[in-house]
């Protein structure tokens, strides 16, 4: 059993392995010019993810199918995107697993 602080320690290291990869990946050489529209498919939840891995999962952060989305860049079966609330107003940018979105002609 871990203790509070050994425990904080390894989620922050998870997290920082994340956002190092994230920034990897995130060059302007790999991304759309411009950026691409998309809506979300397939059913169920679609969660964000903070890099392109199913290691970085952000818990309580998704879309739902018909959801329209901006897209960023692609990177080995992963989309960067950003997700506009149309009620809200909130906007949210991670990476989803691109076999739920379909791009718009």
């Amino acid at each position: 059993m871990c203790g509070l602080l050994g425990c904080l320690d390894v989620h922050a290291q998870t997290l920082e392995d994340c956002l190092d990869l994230s920034r990897a990946v995130s060059t302007p050489d790999n991304a759309f010019q411009p950026p691409l529209s998309g809506r979300v498919i397939g059913k169920g939840r679609l969660h964000f993810h903070t890099a392109p891995s199913t290691q970085c999962r952000e818990r309580d952060i998704f879309i739902i199918p018909g959801d329209h989305v901006t897209l960023y860049r692609p990177y080995r079966g992963w989309y960067q995107l950003l997700f506009i609330n149309s009620k809200s107003g909130g906007h949210f940018e991670g990476w989803v697993d691109a076999n739920r979105v379909r791009v718009s002609d």
